[in-house]
């Protein structure tokens, strides 16, 4: 920044007002400060315009004639760069919020304000001796402590600022068959087609619940590692003589059935099937007793060992 510039010392006073700034929420909801930059906009760079684009302004200068219909090739470049000075505006409001504004017209000076625009960088006042220049920048708001003005200084004056605003352009630039879409058709394609991938990820593998629910898996899994050990040992008989045994086993439901046991628990298990009427009722009167909170799961160990019964609890 300048500081010997009138905008960029108005600009620095500002920053360092907010530096100070004390937000007590309590005595104003309201309570706000505004920091202005000066030429800060540029509506080029967000349009994505280019030296070979209309520019938005017509005309060079402030005389109001508009018998120029057009930049010509003088003073194109002037007519650019005077659509790229838009000042920006941040206000700060109380407690937590931030406002962006932008300038209604763009800001341009001509050689001659420009130099008379130099200012002390303690006071922000200008150094100039023209009277006049000074008391049309006391009309227009534009000085610090101004008393001579009848107006809000330009940065408290919100009348001369607008909310920030973009436009978006949707525009067919595609040569292959997606030039016929939209581009919501497009994206909302790629979302589907992605999603549909995700959406596998996520859902249970109904074919693979035989696996999950195994409850005495310990043969097939010795079977896997007898498979493993001798593919490590280059015993490629014993190996393919394995690996078919756990084929075998993986399309006969019944096999795996009769070497991991059943799913069943409680009195449905068949591992009771081969245990007395007294025994069963014993086990059932325990069950009953163990749902009621009281601790018989020793006892009840105790009489499916003895008769040397394996179940999971």
């Amino acid at each position: 920044m300048d500081y010997s510039d009138l905008d960029d010392c108005i600009t620095a006073t500002r920053l360092l007002e907010f530096a100070k700034f004390d937000c007590d929420v309590q005595e104003n909801q309201h309570k706000s400060i505004t920091i202005p930059w000066s030429q800060a906009y540029y509506p080029n760079l967000i349009l994505g315009q280019t030296s070979k684009t209309y520019p938005i302004i017509r005309r060079v200068g402030d005389s109001g004639d508009d018998s120029s219909k057009g930049a010509t090739a003088a003073n194109k470049k002037e007519v650019i760069e005077a659509n790229q000075r838009y000042d920006v505006l941040l206000e700060f409001r109380c407690p937590d919020r931030w406002l962006v504004r932008m300038s209604k017209e763009p800001t341009r000076y001509t050689d001659e304000e420009k130099a008379k625009r130099v200012v002390d960088p303690a006071t922000c006042y200008p150094i100039t001796t023209d009277k006049a220049f000074i008391e049309k920048l006391n009309r227009a708001g534009q000085l610090l402590n101004s008393t001579l003005s009848t107006k809000k200084p330009k940065h408290d004056d919100l009348s001369q600022w607008t909310r920030l605003q973009f436009t978006l352009f949707s525009m067919l630039v595609s040569s292959s068959i997606f030039a016929a879409y939209s581009v919501g058709t497009f994206y909302g394609g790629i979302v589907y087609l992605v999603g549909s991938q995700i959406r596998l990820i996520f859902i249970y593998g109904t074919q693979r619940a035989f696996i999950y629910e195994i409850t005495h898996p310990m043969a097939l899994i010795k079977l896997i590692e007898a498979c493993y050990m001798y593919r490590h040992e280059q015993d490629l008989y014993r190996e393919e003589e394995t690996y078919r045994m756990l084929q075998e086993i993986i399309r006969s439901p019944g096999l795996i059935k009769a070497l991991t046991g059943s799913s069943l628990r409680g009195s449905a298990d068949p591992a009771r099937d081969s245990l007395s009427r007294a025994v069963r009722d014993q086990l059932v009167h325990l069950e009953k007793l163990e749902r009621k909170g009281l601790d018989v799961a020793d006892l009840k160990q105790a009489i499916l060992k003895k008769h040397k019964i394996d179940e999971m609890i």
